[in-house]
């Protein structure tokens, strides 16, 4: 079974649609969200890590609910980072989402 790379920091970084600190952040946000919630099956990056330019999601990181979560958010969250609507680390719209999720 193939197993979908969500996102990958290549592939900002190859098409130079964003400084690379900006999408070291962004990773780094999502990434400690995900963490912080348990919606991963395994650390994906320790505390003071930097992300390589290899390092990607996969749906295979992530719990059931952490995919749903990533399926119903990330998409629109990374257009919005991209249009400069939201900060690189503004994880708010995945807080709001967890919540409906988790019937908060």
């Amino acid at each position: 079974m193939h197993d979908l790379v969500i996102d990958q920091v290549s592939w900002h970084w190859d098409s130079g649609s964003e400084p690379p600190e900006k999408t070291l952040v962004r990773f780094k946000s999502v990434v400690r969200f995900l963490q912080d919630h348990g919606l991963v099956k395994r650390t994906l990056l320790n505390n003071n890590e930097e992300p390589t330019e290899s390092f990607c999601i996969r749906a295979s990181d992530l719990t059931d609910e952490g995919l749903e979560l990533m399926k119903a958010t990330y998409d629109r969250w990374l257009k919005s980072v991209d249009q400069g609507k939201t900060a690189p680390n503004n994880v708010d719209i995945f807080k709001k989402r967890l919540r409906k999720l988790r019937h908060e």
